[in-house]
């Protein structure tokens, strides 16, 4: 495994983890923003999981090895990404339209715990940008400014924790929006 691969390798299992405390931190306190954001990890994931295959693939290719079927095998992936991503994207729009807002608790501490998540976002994203300046890889300095958007969606998800913790209840909603 070269540096390029261990480094979406790291990164996607640090999304892992950061899906686990996003989903506990959303069921902590009943944030459709904070849920919102752990389903856009799992598709964060998923395309790093689609871009170390990329970075297999492209190493095969290389050393001479390609097969009939990659890219085949490389479109199937693509789509199911791409149905993941219109999935949690319509699943999110239709919680937020159904009128109903979630009661919302213990927002001081979830809100202060959540800035880990725009750290963390920080972290890949520079990860991701370094590693890939550093060996010239296309496919992980676009990953890594796609990382560097969810620096921004994390931002907004812990602004709209702090207005709803400031008795703006339906900052959490439109975050999640």
């Amino acid at each position: 495994m070269n540096r390029k691969e261990r480094t979406v390798l790291i990164t996607i299992i640090i999304d892992l983890s950061l899906i686990a405390f996003k989903f506990w931190l959303a069921n902590s306190s009943g944030s459709l923003a904070l849920r919102a954001s752990a389903l856009h990890s799992i598709t964060d994931a998923a395309i790093g999981g689609f871009v170390l295959v990329g970075l297999f693939i492209s190493r095969r290719e290389a050393a001479g090895q390609t097969g009939h079927g990659v890219s085949v095998v490389e479109n199937w992936v693509a789509l199911a990404v791409a149905a993941a991503i219109f999935y949690v994207g319509f699943d999110i729009v239709s919680e937020v339209l159904s009128g109903e807002s979630p009661e919302l608790k213990n927002l001081g501490p979830i809100t202060l715990a959540s800035l880990v998540t725009v750290g963390v976002a920080y972290f890949i994203a520079r990860y991701k940008l370094y590693v890939g300046r550093q060996t010239n890889s296309p496919a992980l300095i676009a990953s890594g400014y796609h990382s560097r958007m969810d620096i921004y969606a994390s931002i907004v998800v812990v602004a709209g924790l702090a207005g709803a913790a400031l008795g703006l209840p339906n900052l959490d909603r439109a975050a999640a929006a």
